[in-house]
């Protein structure tokens, strides 16, 4: 799409105080009202609202709760089981015995949510703000999160509190967290992880009184290694509570309709100034998606395609975290489908079909004749802050803020920079290599081949236009099935003729 020119004229200004602008800037700049670093709305401030009708007034609520949200959950174990106890002798179980309002039996099992990064008191208010604005706006948000979930905290000696939830606009991110106290004979000690996650999931079903559950799962890397790394055992029915592996089954074939693997990069930063290899460039990977931080609850766009300048050029060099493997996470995946007897043919619709008006993947309105079984993906995201950074480069009360962000972009760039020095040091003097060497630039910072020079448009573009993006690439797995790693010791893949989807979150 036209890109409009958002350079910014640093003249006579301390570039060290400058908040970055970002390509989700660029995005909701070309699709809403607002200028970027504009906090406001007209609608914000709209006097004449309280007039409008009623159903018109009701109809503008439900378009503000109409996004997509990823709900980043961290799943604790139970304290007071190990390997033995469940789902132990079905018969005699404390597990599936119990129903819950809408007449469904839930687990009984005994693990407590946390949403990542906050505390167990986080209010309920931050995860969906219409419900507490007034009574008419509570209303709508209550019509429209028709999954209403107990939310038990770590620690907590009451009860509750609710995690309102919309299975078609939701995607349910999660990561596993252990008992604080680890025994010495640790090893078998706590039930696997993957079976909390089943009995998770049924419970989000039970408490949908359409039947349904997670439509979108996201996983993070311990669940990922549990259930898709080398070494995992396959999950199968046999380890499961019998009333789990037949609810489980349903939504493998029925409601599930996206797995999402996060995954991570190789490297702290997006600098990839690793010794050149064959099929190895020294690049600074400016459009790598960086994270979301400090929001667990937070609204995103589901873009079909990534539209940014410059993707092609990294995507040609996509080192991912050593033990996140596409081909093992892929065949992982079929091992479990067929363990939970899912063939082809037989699942709920795929995600991904449908695009709006905005390129943004339109989740609700698929196919319904599209009975493929839930899509894989793997969905590359840079962490940050790297480690190497100094210690008081997080600050409270600061985290996943544009300070936060603009200290990582300016501690990212150093580090390159010098990585760069060294290497013109190393490589480029005395006239004895037939490298290439393109100064730095603002955004692009590239040291390329001159066999393999980037196109001077693209790179222009990029200068002009913010690409750094806070967001998550998706790529279905097939992409990697059908490929080999270009560096295999790197785990670095060459998928540069694929525009992957992108996950835009709202910063």
């Amino acid at each position: 799409m036209d890109l409009p020119d958002f350079s910014i004229s640093t003249e006579g200004t301390n570039v060290t105080t400058l908040t970055p602008l970002l390509y989700n800037d660029v995005f909701t700049t070309r699709w809403a009202s607002t200028s970027p670093g504009n906090g406001k709305t007209d609608a914000a401030t709209w006097a004449p609202f309280s007039r409008l009708p009623i159903e018109l007034r009701l109809h503008i609520w439900l378009l503000g709760l109409q996004q997509h949200r990823m709900i980043e959950l961290d799943i604790h174990s139970p304290a007071n089981e190990n390997a033995t106890t469940y789902p132990g002798d079905a018969s005699q179980s404390r597990y599936y015995t119990r129903r819950n309002s809408l007449g469904n039996i839930v687990s009984g099992r005994g693990y407590a949510l946390r949403l990542s990064g906050g505390t167990s008191h986080y209010p309920v208010s931050l995860v969906s703000p219409l419900l507490s604005v007034n009574h008419e706006a509570r209303r709508a948000a209550l019509s429209f999160y028709h999954v209403r979930l107990p939310f038990p905290g770590p620690h907590m000696t009451k009860e509750g509190r609710i995690l309102y939830l919309n299975a078609e606009y939701d995607v349910i991110c999660v990561g596993p967290r252990q008992p604080d106290f680890f025994p010495d004979d640790y090893e078998g000690y706590y039930p696997r992880v993957a079976t909390v996650l089943v009995d998770f999931l049924h419970d989000v079903k039970a408490h949908d009184p359409k039947g349904q559950g997670v439509a979108h799962l996201a996983l993070r890397s311990d669940y990922l290694l549990d259930l898709f790394g080398r070494e995992a055992v396959p999950l199968s029915p046999a380890i499961l509570h019998p009333t789990a592996a037949a609810s489980f089954t349903d939504m493998l074939r029925r409601t599930l309709r996206s797995v999402l693997c996060v995954v991570g990069f190789r490297h702290q930063t997006r600098g990839l100034g690793e010794f050149p290899t064959a099929n190895w460039r020294y690049h600074f990977a400016q459009t790598f998606p960086l994270c979301r931080r400090g929001n667990p609850t937070g609204t995103f766009r589901w873009l079909a395609t990534d539209p940014r300048p410059g993707v092609e050029l990294d995507l040609r060099q996509l080192p991912l975290n050593a033990y996140d493997e596409p081909h093992c996470i892929s065949q992982r995946w079929q091992e479990l489908k067929a363990a939970f007897s899912l063939t082809n043919g037989q699942g709920a619709p795929q995600a991904g079909k449908n695009k709006d008006n905005n390129n943004n993947t339109n989740n609700s309105n698929r196919d319904s004749n599209s009975n493929d079984g839930p899509r894989l993906y793997i969905c590359p995201t840079q962490k940050w802050p790297s480690s190497l950074a100094p210690q008081d480069f997080i600050r409270p009360g600061e985290e996943g803020s544009r300070q936060e962000l603009a200290r990582h972009l300016r501690f990212e760039e150093q580090c390159w920079l010098r990585e760069l020095k060294t290497f013109t040091d190393m490589f480029l003097q005395g006239g004895t290599t037939t490298t290439t060497h393109v100064p730095p630039k603002k955004h692009d910072m590239m040291m390329m081949f001159d066999d393999d020079l980037a196109d001077a448009e693209t790179l222009e573009t990029m200068e002009r236009v913010p690409v750094t993006a806070v967001g998550m690439w998706v790529f279905p797995v097939e992409v990697f099935d059908g490929r080999q790693p270009t560096v295999p010791q790197r785990n670095c893949w060459d998928v540069s003729g694929v525009r992957p989807g992108l996950f835009l979150f709202d910063v």
